[in-house]
């Protein structure tokens, strides 16, 4: 259910996207990359996404 609002450039919702930075073989990139994947849970939003999602 996290994946569905994949996208390139947007953020997913319930996360801090990470755009800087690099391991050596990939950049950090707005949106989903290689290097930081989703970015940075944020638990609060995380878990109102998730309520949301899966309630009914």
């Amino acid at each position: 259910m996290i994946y569905r609002d994949l996208a390139p450039d947007r953020v997913t919702a319930g996360f801090r996207d990470v755009i800087d930075g690099n391991n050596g073989a990939y950049s950090a990139a707005a949106g989903w990359d290689a290097n930081t994947g989703l970015g940075v849970p944020d638990g609060t939003a995380l878990l109102a996404v998730l309520r949301e999602r899966f309630s009914g």
